[in-house]
């Protein structure tokens, strides 16, 4: 066989056409940006909703409005003093709290059991910090923010 022939058949130089799976790479790779795009802006919408500490924590002047603390980080100073006691605050009203003033006074260094909390700690402190800044009704801190 002529060399020449040969390169004929087989054109080893070409750029090869692009395969289903190369296309279906491509387009997963596409959605995997938009599906990122989109859990980032519902990230944001959500943490827009939440009247939690992580919504203000990039504005110092909103920190001083709605804690009265100069700034983020001097708010985070004071929790750092106060968040090894928080492990021992026993909450009024629970079914746990009533059997424990009836234990035996050997048993008393015994914590009651606590129900898991849906608010995180820093953020019940944000909140009563928002209630005696602002002088807030509790009915007013607990309703979520409207959408839109």
């Amino acid at each position: 066989m002529d060399v020449e022939l040969l390169l004929q058949c087989h054109d080893y130089d070409a750029k090869p056409e692009p395969s289903a799976l190369d296309i279906a790479c491509e387009k997963i790779e596409a959605q995997q940006q938009v599906i990122e795009e989109l859990q980032k802006r519902m990230a944001e919408v959500t943490l827009k909703q939440s009247f939690g500490l992580e919504r203000f924590l990039g504005s110092d002047d909103d920190i001083r409005f709605y804690t009265r603390f100069a700034s983020y980080r001097h708010l985070m100073a004071f929790w750092r003093l106060i968040e090894p006691a928080t492990r021992r605050i026993v909450r009024v009203g629970t079914q746990s709290s009533t059997s424990s003033t009836t234990a035996a006074p050997d048993n008393a260094i015994d914590l009651p059991h606590r129900p898991s909390r849906c608010l995180p700690m820093i953020d019940g402190l944000f909140l009563f910090l928002v209630y005696l800044s602002l002088g807030l009704k509790e009915k007013d801190l607990g309703d979520p923010p409207s959408a839109g």
